[in-house]
């Protein structure tokens, strides 16, 4: 299984599924003849192999070094956009549907929390679990931020701010995403945690992020002014990362330590 980015390495695409197949590079090896050995190796398995992708556009599968057709090789891609999977050929397109009002409920209360069985919260919570439209990363995020949220002023704020905010016209990114999104971000406690978050938004799609390299940025652009202590702003810096990826607004990173941009 392989996560393409907005903009894919394709030598490092290659490398993770080299991985997978027990197949080395060395690194003065170009595109195309890793591509013709991945290929190779993938049609000569014994048994049968399963590559999904997700991808954001359309890729040219060869050069990926994906046999085309293949019967020891099948390809499946999730992506966004059904372009994409007209302009990569796809033999059958299945669309993936939004979760129904029941469903969506379940999993907004099981991220949330049962407080939300209140009388006082239970309808608030309700529609603001309908404004995610289905969608489980909207669901996800918005439960997150609201999750250590328990008054019912707290909640009749957040329903007004998902019905209010502004969208900006992104292509790759759906409206009924962008919003609780958006609430997310707005929701972080304190100036020094949105800047830091703005700055783990500019590091490379699926990249690990290092609390120390996130330390020296931070201080470098003046994020913790009033922290004159490094150890303490070395704390700080881990908390709030702790507190985005307890958000839902980052995960796990690929080492102990590490975020996942």
């Amino acid at each position: 299984m392989v996560i393409l980015s907005q903009q894919p390495h394709l030598k490092n695409i290659q490398g993770e599924k080299a991985g997978g197949v027990g197949l080395t590079f060395q690194e003065d090896d170009d595109l195309l003849s890793r591509g013709d050995r991945l290929r190779t190796r993938l049609m000569d398995q014994n048994n049968r192999v399963l590559v999904i992708l997700d991808v954001w556009k359309a890729l040219e599968l060869e050069k990926l070094g994906i046999p085309n057709h293949n019967h020891r090789c099948k390809v499946t891609f999730t992506t966004r956009l059904r372009s994409v999977c007209e302009a990569m050929g796809a033999q059958k397109i299945m669309k993936v549907g939004t979760l129904s009002e029941e469903e969506e409920w379940i999993l907004f209360r099981q991220k949330v929390g049962d407080f939300v069985d209140d009388s006082s919260l239970h309808g608030t919570a309700k529609e603001v679990a309908k404004e995610c439209k289905g969608l489980p990363l909207a669901i996800i995020t918005v439960a997150g931020a609201l999750n250590k949220h328990k008054t019912k002023c707290s909640w009749d704020c957040a329903l007004e701010q998902l019905h209010g905010v502004v969208t900006i016209i992104i292509p790759e990114v759906l409206t009924e995403v962008y919003k609780p999104l958006r609430l997310s971000y707005d929701y972080l406690r304190s100036n020094e945690a949105k800047c830091l978050f703005l700055l783990c938004s500019l590091f490379e799609e699926n990249s690990d992020i290092h609390p120390e390299e996130l330390l020296r940025y931070g201080r470098g652009l003046r994020i913790f002014p009033e922290i004159g202590n490094l150890e303490h702003a070395r704390n700080m810096v881990c908390y709030l990362l702790e507190t985005f990826k307890d958000g839902f607004l980052l995960s796990q990173g690929t080492y102990k330590n590490c975020q996942n941009a």
